[in-house]
């Protein structure tokens, strides 16, 4: 099997390790079959896209949970949206993390808050390194 071949390979078990793990899900599957020929860059665009949203998102999400009054209903919006753009990426692990930290701003739960924000941090990285991995194989399949 040749480095195309064999990337080619590559790139579907990570995938398939990806959510067998809990990581990504079926949507991010759905999304991989719209690319084509007319648009090769598809998937890479849209990592880019959710990168910037996603690190946005934590950022803003870290800034609000330092110090004292937390304005919770501020927090659980910007958790709310956070949890549909990983909803319709297809990161089921952010999506779920987005959930029970959503339950957390609900309760007004500063401790709990802080902790799922780094359970968020920590599954965030490790989707990073998934995708960055899957643009490494994809790059090498196309080459």
């Amino acid at each position: 099997m040749g480095d195309t071949g064999r990337a080619g390979q590559d790139l579907e078990n990570l995938v398939q390790h990806a959510v067998e793990q809990g990581i990504l899900d079926d949507q991010f599957i759905q999304l991989r079959n719209l690319q084509d020929d007319s648009n090769p860059d598809f998937v890479k665009d849209l990592i880019g896209l959710y990168y910037s949203d996603a690190s946005s998102k934590i950022n803003s999400i870290q800034q609000m949970l330092k110090g004292d009054g937390i304005d919770f209903q501020h927090l659980d919006a910007i958790v709310h949206q956070f949890k549909g753009s990983s909803a319709s990426f297809g990161a089921s692990e952010m999506t779920k993390i987005c959930i029970e930290f959503r339950d957390a701003c609900q309760s007004n739960d500063a401790e709990r808050c802080r902790y799922i924000c780094g359970c968020m941090s920590t599954a965030y990285m490790r989707l990073q390194d998934i995708l960055k991995e899957f643009e490494r194989l994809e790059q090498l399949q196309k080459s």
